[in-house]
């Protein structure tokens, strides 16, 4: 037989794999006995195209012998299942008759495929027929569902609902939190941080114009245009999901429920899995602990453990990939500054912290390395460059301190006033301790000794006033032994007795 045309014999579409024609030769009698010829080919979409056909035919023709047979709504109903069944038997029929044709292809494929048929080859050919096959015995393969999401969700997240106490505290937190303070843009009421004024605007424009509508949360001042919108809203502020199995917490649904599927998926309560290997632990600490002991990444270069791979590589590019020239004789750790070393050996021995902070030009003993630094760089006797005032002989370390000196005492310009006497004063803490001194401003008393009930201004403070109630004497002077309930006891004792009487800052 001569090769297949390179078009197809129903469009004349070109350059499309081709089926033979005569495959379909049934199908073409139903169109009104079209005979096509034996070398000719349809492509895929002519091919479908006579399916659909002969299926919606064989269906209104069963549907129609139904409508005849029963009369009315109720009985064309009854029948809907006899129908179905009926189209069912029908469409099996038409699958068999295909496999029949497909055998019958297969025997004469040698005939019907010459040397030369470059369109349609053998391959080619069985693909097909698959297809056609596929799509006349479509089945629809449902995925199989966790029919109960819910209630491994309740097992492993708890729900808190927390009082308004709770919740304020809660959003204080937030406001006090380093990583808010640190932000340039800040919306109070949803204490939310921004670090372009673009989308803090925006922020502004979505969530608190007037415009939006008339319903205020109390919480967050956030508006909405419908009281129901504002009310759901409103019940996500006092709600809180915590994981039971770790120390997650959030205050969004979807959040928890995407923890509970990548965290947990595998764990629960009394049986937590480790990522890294096979090991079942009982609680979070367990886990942690087996983390750190077999699992920890550590720098094959100084023997560092870190708990991630990531912190790891940041440890080598921050320590370990810059040329270090300053080393501790003590434990031989390396530094990039003579500064940074210094301030390291001073947590070695108190000596040699008392000596690297001790200032043998103004005489002065500082209480560690950094004030003593402090010292050196905003005093007139360390400076190297000496700016001059210009209406008086004063001269400072830095033209910022001249600035201020010029600004306050020649111009008499200041933001720093008192509201309540008027008086000018040169910085914060001037002001403060004015009003501390000549108008009774007092710092709150928050931290009570639990013995005595005395009251502090900071909690250090109060743990070094609880120190007095103890027996133990944990201070020791390194000159004459003597030792002490008190940091500053021992301060006291160094100067007066040992350095002379000299001033120690």
């Amino acid at each position: 037989m001569s090769k297949y045309k390179e078009y197809c014999s129903t469009c004349l579409s070109e350059g499309r794999n081709l089926t033979p024609a005569r495959l379909f030769s049934s199908f073409f009698q139903e169109f009104g006995n079209i005979e096509i010829e034996d070398n000719c080919g349809l492509c895929w979409e002519c091919k479908s195209m006579i399916l659909k056909y002969h299926r919606f035919k064989h269906q209104v023709q069963i549907v129609q012998d139904i409508m005849q047979q029963k009369e009315g709504v109720n009985g064309i109903a009854k029948h809907n299942r006899d129908n179905e069944i009926q189209i069912v038997n029908e469409q099996n029929r038409t699958n068999k008759t295909l496999k029949e044709d497909k055998t019958n292809a297969n025997i004469h494929t040698k005939e019907l495929l010459s040397k030369n048929d470059a369109n349609v080859t053998l391959k080619n050919f069985n693909r097909e027929h698959r297809t056609i096959e596929a799509k006349h015995n479509r089945v629809r393969i449902e995925k199989e569902v966790d029919k109960s999401p819910q209630k491994e969700f309740e097992e492993k997240f708890e729900s808190i609902l927390l009082s308004e106490e709770e919740l304020s505290r809660s959003r204080e937190e937030k406001r006090n939190h380093p990583n808010f303070k640190k932000v340039p843009y800040k919306c109070d009421s949803c204490v939310l941080g921004f670090l372009t004024k673009e989308n803090y605007d925006l922020h502004l424009a979505k969530k608190h114009d007037k415009k939006i509508g008339p319903f205020v949360c109390s919480v967050c001042n956030i508006r909405f245009p419908y009281l129901r919108s504002m009310n759901n809203h409103k019940s996500k502020h006092y709600a809180v999901y915590r994981c039971k199995l770790c120390k997650y917490k959030t205050v969004e649904l979807h959040s928890a429920m995407n923890h509970c599927k990548v965290k947990h998926k595998r764990d629960s309560a009394g049986s937590l899995h480790c990522t890294q290997c096979l090991s079942i632990c009982k609680t979070p600490q367990d886990l942690d602990e087996h983390m750190r002991r077999e699992h920890a990444f550590c720098c094959n270069e100084c023997g560092t453990k870190f708990k991630g791979k990531h912190t790891l590589r940041s440890h080598k590019a921050r320590v370990h990939a810059i040329k270090r020239e300053y080393s501790c004789e003590l434990c031989r750790k390396t530094f990039k500054r003579q500064s940074r070393l210094e301030s390291h050996m001073a947590g070695h021995e108190a000596a040699v912290a008392r000596r690297l902070a001790y200032c043998s030009i103004c005489d002065i003993q500082y209480k560690n390395i950094y004030v003593y630094r402090s010292h050196l760089g905003n005093s007139v006797h360390h400076a190297e460059t000496l700016y001059p005032c210009s209406e008086c002989d004063k001269k400072f370390a830095s033209k910022v301190y001249r600035t201020n000196h010029y600004n306050f005492y020649h111009l008499q310009k200041t933001k720093y006033k008192c509201d309540l006497c008027n008086k000018l004063l040169i910085s914060a803490w001037r002001l403060k301790n004015h009003k501390q001194k000549y108008h009774g401003l007092t710092r709150p008393r928050e931290h009570s000794c639990n013995l005595c009930d005395k009251k502090f201004f900071t909690l250090a403070t109060l743990r070094g006033h609880v120190l007095t109630h103890s027996k133990e004497r944990s201070f020791m002077c390194e000159d004459c032994g003597d030792t002490f309930k008190q940091k500053p006891a021992l301060y006291t004792h160094s100067r007066q007795v040992h350095r002379g009487g000299r001033k120690v800052k």
